[in-house]
């Protein structure tokens, strides 16, 4: 389900942050999942309405490159045009055309980033003292994120350490363990 009506799809609900932060959402973590799966016939065809009629407003919007960034909705563009996708081709190409307009105004959009400790970033209220791994889980163990300490922590890592076995629960460093008790 789009995250606002079609009715209310104006150019200035889109420029508005929140908004665009939750269509990038539901593309990257509902549409593109489904669709990834299934295939193009995955997306109903109210979702494809949708989301053409959103990335032709997209396209008329005059967007800052700091809202791009912070919304990460460029990232649910570069998946919708990615490499080997499977959208819909008429979708392909809206985001295509986008993607080509953000490009010659902006720089490669691979090198726009994200924001991750700033205002409006993902790990906003954490201090630079606590933006190592161990700090972080502990930090939001004790907020009561819903962590699975057995997921990768970094890029390649498949959650445990060479010459570690799995006896049926989870493999967790000596440290967080320590910190789980005190919580």
């Amino acid at each position: 389900m789009p995250p606002i009506s079609a009715t209310g799809l104006s150019i200035q609900a889109i420029l508005e942050l929140n908004n665009l932060k939750a269509h990038a959402s539901w593309i990257r973590d509902t549409l593109d999942l489904s669709i990834a799966r299934d295939g193009p016939e995955a997306i109903s065809v109210e979702d494809a309405l949708y989301v053409d009629q959103y990335l032709r407003k997209l396209l008329q919007a005059s967007i800052s490159v700091q809202d791009i960034r912070l919304s990460r909705i460029h990232l649910a563009l570069l998946e919708i045009a990615g490499g080997c996708t499977r959208w819909p081709p008429r979708l392909i190409e809206r985001a295509e055309s986008t993607i080509k307009q953000w490009e010659t105004k902006f720089g490669p959009l691979n090198e726009i980033g994200t924001e991750l400790l700033g205002p409006g970033g993902r790990l906003e209220g954490i201090t630079v003292h606590e933006a190592h791994m161990e700090d972080l889980m502990v930090t939001w163990l004790k907020q009561g994120a819903k962590l699975l300490p057995c997921r990768a922590r970094r890029w390649g890592d498949i959650g445990f350490t060479a010459g570690e076995y799995d006896t049926g629960e989870f493999v967790i460093s000596s440290f967080v363990r320590a910190e789980l008790t005190v919580i």
